[in-house]
């Protein structure tokens, strides 16, 4: 029914925003001693990754495609939170964030996210 089209697109949304190049960063959970950013988890209390996200969706954990939008968003304001404007990751980030919202306000219909902020990190969310 409409869930599981729902839900399809948003697989396809995702997957096109990870196959992007500036998405690389966001694809599995930070590692920090391999990433370099041993103070990560002291600052982000709910980490959140593309994979980790995709692995849900298609383990069919989201009830809706405001779920899984809520869980992208929270990657973005991970990224955002941690790593300042001056950082390059700021900018990849921002873009990857700017295409998934383009693509999710274009192909989810539009009753399923009334009442969202508008940007790609909802206040709150």
């Amino acid at each position: 029914g409409d869930l599981i089209n729902e839900l399809e697109t948003c697989l396809s949304i995702l997957t096109e925003v990870m196959n992007m190049e500036d998405a690389a960063a966001f694809l599995r959970p930070v590692d920090p001693v391999a990433d370099q950013v041993p103070t990560y988890y002291s600052y982000i209390d709910h980490p959140m990754d593309l994979g980790t996200v995709k692995e849900r969706l298609v383990a069919g954990a989201y009830q809706c495609a405001q779920d899984m939008r809520k869980h992208v968003n929270l990657v973005w304001r991970n990224c955002l939170l941690f790593n300042g404007p001056d950082n390059a990751i700021y900018a990849q980030c921002k873009r990857c964030a700017d295409r998934f919202e383009d693509a999710f306000r274009a192909r989810i219909h539009p009753e399923r996210h009334q009442g969202a902020t508008a940007g790609p990190v909802p206040a709150g969310a």
